[in-house]
């Protein structure tokens, strides 16, 4: 308890002493405030209040009011006045009496270093500054910057009393001097440069430079405003004494070899692929001891097809080395809708074929050339270097023919342009062994070769391990009734095969079967028409169904019947799109459960409460013996 005592003791002494420290006179003490620091004019330190002019230093060591700096005991014969000061601190002069009490209440920077306040006070302390330089209070000294302009320029950085002000173009000098004395009364123009674009101007006695730079924001033809700054002067350069210069050395030149500077190319350009360039050539002898086998006589196909499904295709027929047919269609990716029970409509495009004298009539298509000079144009390809922005593609085929070589461009996205060879497939005629067949056909009849002991007897293994196994998750699974159809038909499917294979016959794999091994076309079955998964009379893709029937739906080796394939069912319609309840059944459950299962009636799929809702509703028309809308 007695310290904190003896603190506030200490406290209230110390205010005691800077009380009696700063002396005030009589008059001053009722009407003395603190607003804010104030700063002594002696040695630049703080003062408790902007009312004591000198700091604790200096009000010592004098007998006077800290407010007037007036004597105690002086006989001046008028009273000491209140002291009016702007927002910034700075006192008015006591010849230009008090601000007016109502202003704006607007803020704005004031001029002469008096801060920031309304436009009021701005124009009282303008008409002031007006007044004072008209009656002569001026006394030839320009007014004193504010003190952060005063930090920000220092003083003899620049030139006191000078401006250079940047105008707009297109005025006279006269022009310009009327705009610049309607802010500045009094100003005069030193010098014009630069057709009257940059003026130096001399300002009067009654403005300082801060003054005329805010005076010269409001006019509207001044673009900027700047002081007119010192520049030191340099000594003059030295003269530079030139050297004499040494004697070059001799070298005796030595004998270089001279070497190809490297191509700079952007992108991924690249060197001749010396390794690709191998591959062609090996490429090459394959093709040359084929063609001697196969009498000259071999058709090669092109397809091409966009991103969005339109495309074309086009067979060259060579025989004897000769090209001696091209065949051309094209063929749109846009399904055609039809009525069921309809047969397809016939697909767009265009077709033809060229032969004779008609070879290369059409400018569509794949050009008309044999695969020798795919060959020679592969070889210009590989043997240059690799463009800028460009990838090169070099493809072969099972048999080691050449496919595609070719630069395709890496800066398209979507079917960009390929410049040389691209081809899809290669069929080699043997004479003798291969009936033509006709244009419109794609697919020639192949030989099944059937397997050999040794793999029979592990396929045997293999079909009695599967079927026991589906025997035994069939005691454990639980089917739904077009699951356990499927599985029933797998499961004969699988026991007939082993059956075949157990009494000897050459066995023709099932469709699910075929499917599990990958789709592999039999060895030794040879196809004219380029590949069994494209449909040239239609232009599109066949199903895999198509494409075993194609292959085991008719007499194979030894004339053995065709394997038996399962009736596919029709596609369900979609209720939304198709078909429609009748009205007289009303609208569905709103509240149905989330599985999925296919609808009675045609109605497509959709959840178990759907199915009871329409299943009742069509027993409730078979009772009242009314047919459905």
């Amino acid at each position: 308890m007695n310290k904190f005592r003896w603190i506030a003791i200490l406290i209230f002494s110390l205010i005691i002493a800077s009380s009696i420290l700063a002396k005030f006179c009589p008059k001053y003490r009722p009407i003395g405030y603190i607003q804010a620091i104030g700063e002594c004019p002696q040695c630049m330190g703080f003062t408790i209040s902007p009312a004591h002019k000198r700091c604790g230093k200096y009000r010592a060591k004098e007998n006077k009011c800290q407010n007037w700096l007036v004597a105690f005991d002086a006989n001046t014969g008028k009273e000491p006045q209140k002291l009016l000061k702007g927002p910034s601190g700075k006192p008015y002069p006591p010849h230009r009496g008090a601000p007016p009490l109502r202003q704006t209440r607007d803020l704005r920077p004031l001029l002469d270093g008096y801060g920031r306040g309304s436009s009021t006070l701005g124009g009282w302390i303008q008409e002031n500054l007006d007044k004072d330089a008209a009656g002569g209070k001026a006394s030839g000294k320009h007014h004193p910057v504010s003190r952060a302009f005063a930090v920000k320029h220092p003083t003899g950085s620049y030139l006191e009393g000078e401006l250079l002000v940047g105008m707009k173009k297109g005025l006279d000098k006269d022009t310009c001097k009327k705009a610049l004395a309607d802010a500045i009364p009094g100003l005069e123009i030193k010098k014009s440069m630069f057709e009257n674009t940059i003026l130096h101007l001399i300002l009067p006695s009654s403005v300082n430079v801060e003054q005329a730079i805010s005076k010269l924001k409001a006019v509207k033809t001044v673009k900027y405003s700047e002081i007119n700054g010192r520049v030191g002067i340099q000594p003059a350069p030295r003269p530079v004494q030139n050297q004499p210069r040494p004697k070059p050395i001799e070298i005796q030149p030595t004998p270089l070899e001279l070497v190809a500077p490297p191509e700079l190319r952007p992108g991924v350009g690249g060197s001749v692929d010396k390794a690709k360039v191998a591959q062609l050539e090996k490429s090459l002898i394959t093709w040359e001891t084929l063609k001697k086998e196969c009498g000259g006589n071999y058709t090669y196909s092109k397809r091409w097809s966009s991103w969005v499904g339109f495309g074309h295709t086009t067979e060259v027929v060579v025989e004897n080395n000769k090209v001696v047919e091209r065949r051309y269609k094209s063929f749109s990716g846009r399904p055609t809708l039809v009525a069921p029970g309809q047969p397809p409509a016939k697909p767009e495009g265009t077709s033809w074929t060229e032969k004779g004298n008609e070879l290369g009539k059409n400018e569509q298509g794949h050009p008309a050339k044999k695969l020798d000079e795919l060959y020679k144009e592969a070889a210009e390809i590989l043997g240059r270097p690799v463009p800028p922005f460009q990838r090169l593609g070099l493809r072969f085929d099972n048999q080691g023919l050449l496919l595609a070589c070719y630069t395709q461009d890496t800066r398209i996205a979507d079917d960009a342009p390929t410049k040389g060879v691209s081809i899809s497939s290669i069929t080699l005629q043997k004479p003798g062994k291969l009936k033509k067949t006709k244009v419109a056909s794609a697919i020639t009849e192949g030989t099944l070769l059937g397997p050999s002991e040794g793999s029979k007897q592990k396929k045997m293994q293999a079909l009695e391990q599967k079927i026991a196994k589906m025997k035994d998750f069939a005691k454990r699974a639980r089917f739904t009734s077009e699951g356990h159809r499927k599985f029933l038909s797998e499961l004969s499917g699988l026991e007939k095969q082993l059956a075949d294979l157990k009494s000897g016959k050459a066995g023709i794999p099932t469709y699910e079967k075929w499917l599990a091994d990958g789709k592999k076309l039999p060895s030794g079955m040879v196809f004219t028409g380029g590949s069994p998964w494209f449909n040239e009379s239609t232009g599109q893709r066949r199903q895999p169904r198509d494409v075993y029937e194609m292959i085991f739906g008719r007499a194979g080796v030894g004339k053995k019947p065709r394997a038996k394939l399962l009736p596919i069912p029709p596609r369900p319609i979609k209720p939304d799109a198709k078909k429609s309840y009748p009205k007289h059944w009303g609208k569905p459950p709103l509240k149905q459960t989330h599985d999925l299962r296919s609808l009675p009636g045609g109605f497509g799929m959709g959840s178990s409460t759907l199915a009871n809702w329409i299943k009742h509703k069509m027993e409730q028309d078979r009772n009242r013996g009314n047919a459905p809308d």
